[in-house]
């Protein structure tokens, strides 16, 4: 939990110092000394931040656009709407997008409904849509819609 708080601060530090590049550059590097007293291993580069476990594994947080990893082209990038945040893992992909009207995102999940034909689940009600499917390739695709918000999670299973 310590450490969850601390990055959060450090988010939150390095993002009210993106108006001047030199007060970014040193809200940086006083957000990557804050996270390594902690224990946590973190670069932050702009609007990226990624942090290493100590088994290797790496998570990339960032915002504002849609993710060019591996994972993130295996999906259709949704381009309607404002990315808040990717979250992203060799294994995992998280992307939150605001200000997304509900037909356009059930568009999309009709759009990607083909690609993830197994363990369909979906369900409605007023102001909320949400799908879920899996394809043979071990991916599963989330895609929730409620009131303006969309969440699109993806999962690789490990093999």
């Amino acid at each position: 939990m310590k450490k969850m708080v601390c990055i959060l601060l450090a988010c939150v530090l390095t993002a009210s110092f993106a108006g001047c590049s030199t007060k970014e550059e040193k809200a940086e590097e006083s957000a990557e000394e804050a996270l390594e007293k902690v224990g946590v291993d973190a670069d932050i580069d702009g609007d990226k931040m990624t942090i290493k476990g100590p088994d290797g594994q790496q998570v990339a947080i960032s915002s504002g656009t849609w993710p060019e990893s591996a994972l993130g082209k295996s999906i259709p990038a949704f381009t309607k709407g404002s990315i808040e945040s990717v979250v992203e893992s060799a294994d995992s992909l998280m992307v939150t997008i605001y200000q997304v009207d509900q037909q356009d995102a059930a568009a999309y999940i009709e759009e990607n409904k083909p690609d993830f034909p197994l363990d369909n689940t979906e369900m409605s009600a007023e102001g909320l849509i949400s799908w879920g499917g899996a394809n043979d390739a071990g991916f599963k695709l989330a895609l929730t819609h409620q009131d303006d918000c969309l969440s699109v999670t993806l999962l690789k299973e490990k093999d």
